[in-house]
């Protein structure tokens, strides 16, 4: 195993460690209450009071770049903060092992102690706290990280850490943070673009100066508003239903983040829809909750798929995947063993073989290189 490879100490016999009756009952808690939010310290507070302590983390720092969104925030919860500019949080992220992985990897949450060496992440720390004092008191302290991303938005992820307590990160953790990723990024999108887009007017100045295929949509999923490239894209007017399969992806789309909630698998797919051009990554976002007398409702974006991760994701849709099969297809990508996806998803490793076998059947391949070999392409 090459030091870049996660290390599966807490599981050295081989057998399955589930999650506890109680650790999901908080994570359905969690996700019920996520979803609750609506405005940034409504999320801050249930980061502090209910998510710190199931992770046994002590502060967050989260951040979104859209430039065409012309969104740019980073954002520190709990303590110890850190008074360093974003340049030099920059720097901190240019030099840190997890960066490396961040692009080279495809699973979407990494962690210290499990997916990099702690002693080559603390010779980074040291040598950064050197030449940035302002990151000197959080430094002292820090004794890992669990980072969570949008991997088709790069701008977009959630940092967790933990200081003080001499305890590595483990896969209960980060199996937590997989669980809860999708509904975490998702509220962050919903809270920031409402605070981004105040008023329906706001909205529609944005939404046409936007330079990708954007539209508003109602409750109903119907047309609201739709900027000039989207109704070139579709040839869809203001008030007209869209497309059928469209509309069908949507609602699944829609299904994650309404109750009754499922967490486990995660939603680590994202949603892609086929025209004569090629296929677009359907970027879908509310901006209003329910119960808000507000409308409209959705944000819908469509963006292309020339990234290596969003041109993978499109292909195991195509390929019909089960989203269980989805993540076993992203950590074989990523040259895990059987063993280490069986401890990664908490899951037996016969059906880890059950999985692997449906994959290769789906894409039409023999073999674990095959597979990786499409998946790269």
């Amino acid at each position: 195993m090459s030091s870049n490879e996660p290390s599966f100490d807490n599981n050295q016999e081989g057998q399955v460690v589930s999650l506890s009756e109680q650790d999901y009952l908080k994570i359905f808690d969690i996700v019920a209450r996520l979803h609750r939010c609506v405005q940034r310290q409504d999320f801050i507070e249930l980061l502090e009071k209910s998510v710190f302590p199931l992770l046994e983390v002590h502060s967050a720092m989260y951040g979104w770049t859209d430039q065409n969104l012309k969104t740019h925030s980073l954002i520190q919860i709990g303590a110890p903060q850190v008074s360093a500019t974003q340049e030099e949080v920059g720097e901190l992220t240019k030099y840190s092992p997890h960066n490396q992985l961040m692009f080279t990897q495809s699973r979407p949450v990494l962690a210290s102690h499990v997916d990099f060496p702690w002693e080559e992440e603390n010779e980074v720390r040291n040598m950064f706290l050197d030449q940035i004092p302002a990151y000197r008191s959080f430094g002292k302290t820090y004794k890992g990280a669990l980072l969570a991303f949008d991997k088709c938005e790069p701008g977009l992820g959630i940092g967790f850490h933990r200081h003080r307590i001499e305890k590595p990160i483990s896969l209960r953790e980060v199996r937590l943070v997989e669980l809860l990723r999708p509904h975490i990024i998702h509220t962050i999108k919903t809270f920031t673009l409402r605070e981004e887009l105040k008023n329906l007017q706001s909205v529609i100045h944005r939404l046409m100066e936007i330079p990708e295929p954007v539209v508003l949509l109602n409750n109903d999923l119907r047309v609201s508003i739709g900027n000039p490239m989207f109704k070139d894209l579709l040839h869809i007017e203001d008030g007209d239903w869209l497309p059928e399969e469209l509309m069908e992806r949507l609602r699944k789309e829609v299904e994650h983040f309404t109750p009754p909630y499922e967490v486990d698998p995660p939603n680590v797919g994202q949603s892609f829809y086929t025209l004569p051009a090629g296929e677009l990554l359907l970027n879908l976002t509310a901006i209003q909750r329910d119960g808000e007398d507000s409308s409209p409702y959705w944000l819908l974006r469509f963006k292309p798929t020339d990234a290596p991760h969003t041109r993978m994701m499109c292909l195991l849709q195509k390929a019909g995947l089960t989203p269980r099969e989805t993540e076993v297809a992203i950590l074989l990508r990523d040259t895990m063993s059987n063993e280490e996806i069986s401890a990664r998803l908490f899951i037996s490793n016969n059906t880890v073989k059950k999985h692997i076998k449906e994959i290769y059947k789906k894409f039409h391949v023999t073999d674990r290189a095959s597979l990786t070999a499409l998946l790269n392409e």
